[in-house]
């Protein structure tokens, strides 16, 4: 992935813009018989045929963008984001026959803000000061599952940055590391493949490694 972006200035407000570029390799498994992404089969398919079980992996790729923009609003920051413009992935099956999935696009806006609690009593020494991410992602039919909420507090000179919040309504945690040109991000999080919150929750663990310049 490959991302880039400017800051612009528009009635003397300072805002950015930017788009992104990304590989995607993906396999996904299909119906060898129709090509289908989506494997039915019936009780009488397989009395007649004992192989009804055969499936075929396949693997796809294709290149995709977003674009987006950060600008100030209230004491906050107000984003805006399109993504997978242009995606689409192609691929051999093993027989030979061409096929190919396109990612649809999807429209995302978020708002972040610092909070700060430094002037509240007992807390406010404790807490200090945090940052607040809430975004709404218009992707699934259920809204639960477009919903992300974030906080994170920066510690050591904002090198170190712990989070936690909600992904698609499960919790989720992190911790990041920004140091000169290094950016080291871990994530704990919990991805609904169901089409409701509820139906088929996978945990993952995910690790960044990038190089800032």
């Amino acid at each position: 992935m490959v991302s880039y972006s400017k800051n612009f200035k528009l009635f003397d407000t300072v805002f950015s813009a930017g788009a992104t570029l990304r590989y995607i390799s993906r396999s996904r498994i299909m119906d060898p018989a129709s090509g289908s992404f989506t494997v039915i089969k019936q009780s009488s398919d397989f009395i007649s045929d004992s192989n009804s079980f055969n499936v075929s992996q396949t693997t796809m790729s294709g290149f995709g963008g977003a674009i987006g923009t950060l600008m100030p609003l209230g004491s906050g920051k107000l984003g805006m984001v399109l993504y997978n413009i242009g995606t689409e992935l192609k691929g051999t099956t093993a027989s030979g026959n061409a096929v190919k999935e396109v990612i649809p696009m999807y429209f995302g806006i978020g708002y972040a803000q610092k909070i700060d609690t430094t002037q509240l009593p007992i807390i406010g020494g404790i807490v200090g000061s945090f940052e607040f991410e809430g975004d709404v992602k218009f992707q699934h039919n259920d809204p639960y599952k477009n919903i992300y909420v974030g906080i994170e507090k920066k510690f050591l000179q904002d090198v170190v940055t712990l989070r936690g919040g909600l992904h698609q309504g499960y919790p989720t945690a992190g911790v990041a590391i920004d140091a000169w040109i290094l950016h080291l991000q871990y994530a704990f999080y919990t991805e609904e493949l169901g089409d409701k919150v509820g139906d088929n929750p996978q945990t993952y663990h995910a690790v960044e490694l990038g190089l800032l310049f």
